[in-house]
Protein backbone atom coordinates (compact mmCIF):
# COMPACT_ATOMS: atom_id res chain seq x y z
CA UNK A 1 0.00 0.00 0.00
CA UNK A 2 1.27 3.42 -0.85
CA UNK A 3 0.98 6.56 1.29
CA UNK A 4 -2.16 7.93 -0.40
CA UNK A 5 -4.02 4.66 0.06
CA UNK A 6 -3.01 4.51 3.72
CA UNK A 7 -4.23 8.09 4.31
CA UNK A 8 -7.49 7.30 2.54
CA UNK A 9 -8.08 4.22 4.69
CA UNK A 10 -7.28 6.13 7.90
CA UNK A 11 -9.73 8.91 6.98
CA UNK A 12 -12.38 6.36 6.12
CA UNK A 13 -11.82 4.58 9.43
CA UNK A 14 -12.02 7.86 11.39
CA UNK A 15 -15.24 8.85 9.61
CA UNK A 16 -16.81 5.46 10.33
CA UNK A 17 -15.82 5.72 14.00
CA UNK A 18 -17.45 9.16 14.25
CA UNK A 19 -20.61 7.90 12.56
CA UNK A 20 -20.94 4.95 14.95
CA UNK A 21 -20.47 7.28 17.94
CA UNK A 22 -23.28 9.52 16.63
CA UNK A 23 -25.53 6.49 16.10
CA UNK A 24 -24.91 5.39 19.71
CA UNK A 25 -25.77 8.88 20.99
CA UNK A 26 -28.97 8.90 18.93
CA UNK A 27 -30.00 5.47 20.19
CA UNK A 28 -29.48 6.63 23.80
CA UNK A 29 -31.62 9.71 23.24
CA UNK A 30 -34.30 7.55 21.57
CA UNK A 31 -34.34 5.26 24.63
CA UNK A 32 -34.72 8.31 26.90
CA UNK A 33 -37.57 9.61 24.76
CA UNK A 34 -39.35 6.25 24.92
CA UNK A 35 -39.13 6.18 28.72
CA UNK A 36 -40.40 9.77 28.93
CA UNK A 37 -43.35 8.92 26.66
CA UNK A 38 -44.19 5.86 28.79
CA UNK A 39 -44.12 7.95 31.97
CA UNK A 40 -46.32 10.65 30.39
CA UNK A 41 -48.91 8.14 29.17
CA UNK A 42 -48.99 6.48 32.60
CA UNK A 43 -49.64 9.82 34.30
CA UNK A 44 -52.26 10.79 31.73
CA UNK A 45 -54.17 7.51 32.15
CA UNK A 46 -55.29 8.67 35.58
CA UNK A 47 -56.92 11.81 34.18
CA UNK A 48 -60.60 11.87 33.18
CA UNK A 49 -61.30 11.80 29.49
CA UNK A 50 -61.98 15.20 28.01
CA UNK A 51 -64.56 13.98 25.52
CA UNK A 52 -66.69 12.25 28.15
CA UNK A 53 -68.37 15.57 28.99
CA UNK A 54 -69.18 16.14 25.34
CA UNK A 55 -70.83 12.74 25.04
CA UNK A 56 -73.13 13.49 27.98
CA UNK A 57 -74.27 16.86 26.54
CA UNK A 58 -77.45 16.83 24.43
CA UNK A 59 -76.88 17.21 20.71
CA UNK A 60 -78.61 20.01 18.90
CA UNK A 61 -79.40 19.26 15.30
CA UNK A 62 -78.97 22.30 13.11
CA UNK A 63 -81.06 23.07 10.08
CA UNK A 64 -77.96 23.93 8.09
CA UNK A 65 -76.15 21.36 6.05
CA UNK A 66 -72.85 20.01 7.40
CA UNK A 67 -70.99 21.91 4.67
CA UNK A 68 -72.12 25.28 6.04
CA UNK A 69 -71.31 24.19 9.57
CA UNK A 70 -67.67 25.08 8.91
CA UNK A 71 -66.65 28.71 9.42
CA UNK A 72 -66.28 30.53 6.12
CA UNK A 73 -65.46 34.11 5.29
CA UNK A 74 -67.78 36.02 3.03
CA UNK A 75 -66.19 36.95 -0.27
CA UNK A 76 -67.08 40.63 -0.13
CA UNK A 77 -66.91 42.30 3.28
CA UNK A 78 -69.23 45.22 3.93
CA UNK A 79 -67.51 48.56 3.70
CA UNK A 80 -68.81 51.28 5.94
CA UNK A 81 -69.19 54.62 4.32
CA UNK A 82 -69.62 57.73 6.36
CA UNK A 83 -72.40 59.99 5.29
CA UNK A 84 -71.53 63.64 5.34
CA UNK A 85 -74.07 65.40 7.43
CA UNK A 86 -74.15 69.13 7.32
CA UNK A 87 -74.35 70.97 10.58
CA UNK A 88 -77.48 73.04 10.92
CA UNK A 89 -76.77 76.59 9.87
CA UNK A 90 -77.44 79.15 12.55
CA UNK A 91 -77.31 82.87 12.07
CA UNK A 92 -74.46 84.78 13.65
CA UNK A 93 -75.90 86.52 16.71
CA UNK A 94 -72.84 88.71 17.38
CA UNK A 95 -73.37 92.40 16.73
CA UNK A 96 -70.30 94.66 16.65
CA UNK A 97 -71.29 98.05 17.97
CA UNK A 98 -67.70 99.24 18.46
CA UNK A 99 -68.00 99.47 22.25
CA UNK A 100 -65.67 96.58 23.08
CA UNK A 101 -61.97 97.26 23.83
CA UNK A 102 -62.24 101.02 23.48
CA UNK A 103 -60.91 101.85 26.95
CA UNK A 104 -57.49 103.40 27.66
CA UNK A 105 -55.84 100.03 28.52
CA UNK A 106 -56.52 98.47 25.11
CA UNK A 107 -55.67 101.47 22.94
CA UNK A 108 -52.98 101.13 20.29
CA UNK A 109 -50.02 103.31 21.32
CA UNK A 110 -48.85 106.06 19.00
CA UNK A 111 -45.33 105.09 17.92
CA UNK A 112 -43.16 106.88 15.40
CA UNK A 113 -42.31 104.39 12.65
CA UNK A 114 -38.64 104.27 11.74
CA UNK A 115 -37.60 104.72 8.13
CA UNK A 116 -36.72 101.50 6.29
CA UNK A 117 -33.52 101.02 4.35
CA UNK A 118 -31.33 103.41 6.35
CA UNK A 119 -28.29 101.14 6.14
CA UNK A 120 -25.59 102.37 3.79
CA UNK A 121 -24.60 100.26 0.80
CA UNK A 122 -21.17 98.70 1.00
CA UNK A 123 -18.28 99.89 -1.11
CA UNK A 124 -15.90 97.52 -2.83
CA UNK A 125 -12.34 97.66 -1.49
CA UNK A 126 -9.19 97.63 -3.64
CA UNK A 127 -6.79 94.82 -2.71
CA UNK A 128 -3.40 94.04 -4.21
CA UNK A 129 -2.43 90.41 -4.79
CA UNK A 130 0.66 89.44 -2.81
CA UNK A 131 1.89 87.07 -5.58
CA UNK A 132 1.17 88.80 -8.91
CA UNK A 133 0.84 92.40 -7.59
CA UNK A 134 -2.38 93.08 -9.55
CA UNK A 135 -5.14 95.22 -7.99
CA UNK A 136 -8.68 93.81 -7.60
CA UNK A 137 -11.94 95.15 -6.20
CA UNK A 138 -13.12 92.85 -3.40
CA UNK A 139 -16.16 92.74 -1.14
CA UNK A 140 -15.28 94.17 2.30
CA UNK A 141 -16.02 90.81 3.96
CA UNK A 142 -13.16 89.24 1.98
CA UNK A 143 -10.60 91.95 2.71
CA UNK A 144 -7.42 90.81 4.49
CA UNK A 145 -3.78 91.72 4.95
CA UNK A 146 -2.25 89.07 2.73
CA UNK A 147 -4.62 88.91 -0.26
CA UNK A 148 -4.15 86.35 -3.03
CA UNK A 149 -6.26 86.54 -6.17
CA UNK A 150 -8.21 83.59 -7.60
CA UNK A 151 -5.82 83.12 -10.53
CA UNK A 152 -2.84 82.74 -8.20
CA UNK A 153 -4.75 80.37 -5.92
CA UNK A 154 -5.35 77.98 -8.82
CA UNK A 155 -1.65 77.71 -9.65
Amino acid sequence: MNTKDREYMENLNNNLTRMFAKINEMSLTMAQLETNIKRATESINGWPRWDSELESMPRVESEESPETDVFQMKSSPKVRTLKKEQAPKESNKFVDDGSMHRDSVNQTPDIKVSAKGTRQRFKMIDQTCSRCSKTFEVHPQHARDSFTCDNCLRR
